[in-house]
């Protein structure tokens, strides 16, 4: 009997250190596992080019503006949808002779615009996407998620150009200050946040309906063929119509813009609905207008 006690005893310390070998290893397993699961789901969040970078990040990256702005993810979007919205976005450039210019080629909205379908198709729900792309010039880095049926488009860089968000440049203190500021089109407008003393504007923060109105690259385009030669044209048909008719002199007083743009007047009509369903202000809804009448006037 006392033997057999002796013999339990001698086991006992060997199975306490089979079940803690067993438990390390079990440990070591899910520690395994973990970085496995880990190491995948970087990958899969990171995509890396010659001419583009993009991952995910958590939307407290947005910080306290976009608090109240729940996010679409994922998306549903089509790549066409996509390359009309990087079409689309126009800049400018905040010196003497600067230029309204499109952010995007054709060739960068093609490649750009197909991850960027995908990753928002991916997006977790709490997930924001932050994309490079690589010029010739430079850097250009933005934020892109959506929210409330918009695409919104955060840009701190364009071509290697950084952006400030100091509201008043001129107690910046040695900061760089803003070089360019983003030109909304028909179907966007600028991000405003709500601070104690007011609202204000971020022009490097870009709102888009999901259906933009018109061609993505008419605007513009309309603008550089604004010449001479629409002038000429008018008098030479004004010419050749009989004044007896009403109708036909009433119709030749029209502008040419909505003669020779067919699309002046659906833009037109879009900003109304937006201002008539209060998506715009007063005084964006006549900023907008007034765009739009110089682009085409």
């Amino acid at each position: 009997m006392t033997s057999n006690i002796k013999n339990n005893f001698k086991l006992f310390p060997s199975i306490l250190e089979w079940k803690s070998c067993r438990s390390l290893a079990f440990i070591a397993l899910i520690g395994l596992v973990a970085t496995l699961s880990a190491c995948s789901t970087l990958k899969e969040k990171e995509f890396k080019s010659d001419t583009l970078n993009l991952k995910y990040q958590d939307s407290s990256v947005l910080g306290s503006e976009a608090k109240s702005l729940p996010l679409d993810h994922p998306l549903e979007i089509t790549e066409k949808a996509m390359r009309e919205h990087l079409l689309s976005l126009v800049y400018e450039e905040l010196h003497l002779l600067s230029k309204k210019k499109y952010l995007f080629s054709e060739e960068e909205a093609d490649e750009v615009g197909r991850i960027l379908t995908k990753a928002l198709r991916r997006a977790a729900p709490s997930k924001v996407v932050q994309f490079t792309v690589k010029t010739k010039k430079g850097d250009t880095v933005g934020r892109l998620f959506a929210s409330n049926k918009k695409l919104h488009w955060i840009f701190s860089r364009i071509n290697g150009l950084r952006y400030s968000n100091n509201p008043n440049p001129s107690a910046s203190y040695g900061r760089l200050m803003t070089n360019w500021k983003m030109i909304p089109q028909a179907g966007q407008f600028y991000h405003r946040h709500q601070k104690l003393l007011g609202k204000f504007t971020r022009e490097d923060w870009i709102a888009s309906h999901m259906r933009l109105p018109g061609l993505a690259r008419g605007g513009l385009k309309k603008k550089k063929s604004k010449s001479g030669s629409a002038a000429k044209t008018l008098p030479t048909k004004k010419s050749t119509v009989s004044k007896s008719s009403g109708e036909k002199e009433s119709a030749l007083e029209t502008p040419a813009a909505s003669q020779e743009n067919p699309e002046f007047e659906e833009k037109l009509k879009f900003l109304k609905q937006l201002h008539d369903k209060k998506l715009i202000d007063d005084d964006e809804y006549e900023k907008k207008k007034k765009q739009l009448m110089d682009e085409f006037f």
